[in-house]
């Protein structure tokens, strides 16, 4: 049936399949509404948890969502404010304006936006879900955020972007249907399985844009390592300003045409212009010791004897006799040497003068 509202009404919690609500309504605690028609419009209190499944909303009202408020499967011909969290399931779309001051989840399917749009908050996009911003334009303001890993499809309206594109926790990619404009940042997370990426299916335009790097995973990048971070049909700008952790260098180059490829390179501690002295050891200085000087073999000296006579052509026997008879009476004298016996004595006693 019809449940019309001559005046606004407040329902704390309703329950509605199918019929229609024609009329203003507020809504202060929860609004289940399946397969049904509302004329008029909706206000959603802070409390609120909404969920409108195959409605249809007709009118130049007004969707103002300061609660929790879930779209599967409906079409929402007037404007729409969302300042809390609004959730889009299935197929649904919004024919007004949207200004979005909070959350935006696009979990599944398809979200269609037919008017403007504006995001001062956050346009959280799902794997595999769709964003289709097919009004004039869309808005990603300088507190807006883009991420996920869905895909924002811009194909048929004008992106102005002064906020932030982020794929999201881990490793993702961020798909932009159409072209990704300057300016605004990008936040790039890096870690062992690669980087975050962007791809854009049109031109995109770096030129503007800040690149704000992370590690994660306690990950560390070589000296050198490449990364590409965004993939596009064209490139016509890579005057980006990167941001990264300390102790590295930052470039971006296009080695392959869309392709903007970053490369990270280790820092050289700077020298502090102080020169290091050579460590000098001193050895103690050698005390050189100076042989001695050889001292001359002491000279025996005899005293005259008087020499018994003796016959020079006889034999040997009869010299050493007179020779041992010579240095007894030397020993006797200067406590010398005892008889020559052996040769080695023999020798000495031949070679004194």
């Amino acid at each position: 049936g019809t449940v019309n509202f001559n005046t606004a009404a407040v329902a704390n919690t309703l329950d509605q399949s199918g019929g229609t609500f024609t009329g203003d309504l507020t809504v202060a605690n929860a609004l289940n509404f399946t397969g049904g028609t509302i004329d008029g419009n909706l206000n959603l209190g802070a409390a609120t948890t909404t969920t409108l499944s195959g409605i249809t909303m007709n009118g130049s009202g007004a969707v103002t969502n300061d609660g929790s408020l879930a779209l599967v499967n409906s079409t929402i011909a007037p404007s729409v404010t969302n300042n809390n969290t609004l959730t889009s399931d299935g197929a649904n779309v919004i024919d007004g304006a949207l200004t979005n001051t909070g959350t935006l989840n696009v979990n599944s399917g398809t979200l269609t936006l037919l008017g403007s749009g504006t995001n001062d908050g956050t346009l959280a996009l799902a794997g595999g879900a769709t964003l289709d911003a097919d009004g004039a334009s869309l808005t990603n303001t300088a507190s807006g955020t883009v991420s996920g890993s869905g895909t924002l499809d811009v194909l048929s309206s004008a992106l102005t972007n002064a906020g932030l594109f982020d794929p999201g926790a881990g490793v993702a990619t961020l798909n932009v249907a159409g072209a990704y404009p300057g300016a605004g940042s990008l936040a790039i997370e890096l870690d062992a399985g690669g980087p975050d990426v962007v791809t854009v299916s049109g031109n995109a335009l770096l030129d503007g844009t800040t690149i704000n790097l992370s590690f994660v995973g306690g990950f560390t990048p070589a000296d050198g390592q490449t990364f590409d971070i965004v993939t596009a049909s064209s490139l016509s700008g890579l005057g980006a300003t990167i941001n990264g952790p300390a102790g590295f260098t930052y470039s971006l180059s296009e080695p392959v045409a869309g392709v903007a490829r970053l490369t990270v390179g280790a820092v050289t501690p700077p020298s502090t212009g102080v020169v290091t002295p050579p460590i000098i050891v001193e050895e103690p200085p050698v005390e050189i010791i100076p042989s001695p000087e050889p001292q001359p073999e002491p000279e025996i000296v005899l005293d005259e004897f008087e020499l018994p006579p003796f016959d020079p052509n006889g034999n040997v026997d009869d010299l050493l006799v007179l020779l041992n008879e010579l240095l007894a009476e030397a020993d006797a004298t200067e406590g010398g040497e005892s008889a020559v016996s052996d040769e080695t004595n023999q020798k000495r006693v031949l070679t004194c003068s």
